[in-house]
């Protein structure tokens, strides 16, 4: 898994925020020598694909601390 599965999970779950716990536990789940802050740098590296592609979307983080994606307000 990497950014685009993070991506995709989003996409596919409009409306949902996910907490990196979640979003580790869903892609990551078999690969426990996998440290849980590869979910915080691939987000971190979404963020910056979106911006630099002007994407109609933001990638958010809400106040329970979990993603979600949000269209952008024009």
């Amino acid at each position: 898994p990497s950014e685009y599965e993070i991506l995709k999970l989003l996409i596919r779950s409009p409306g949902a925020s996910f907490s990196s716990e979640a979003v580790f536990a869903r892609l990551w789940q078999d690969k426990p020598n996998v440290s849980k802050q590869l979910v915080k740098v691939h987000v971190m590296n979404l963020r910056k694909k979106l911006a630099a592609v002007s994407s109609s979307v933001e990638l958010l983080t809400n106040d329970l601390n979990e993603y979600y994606l949000k269209a952008k307000q024009e």
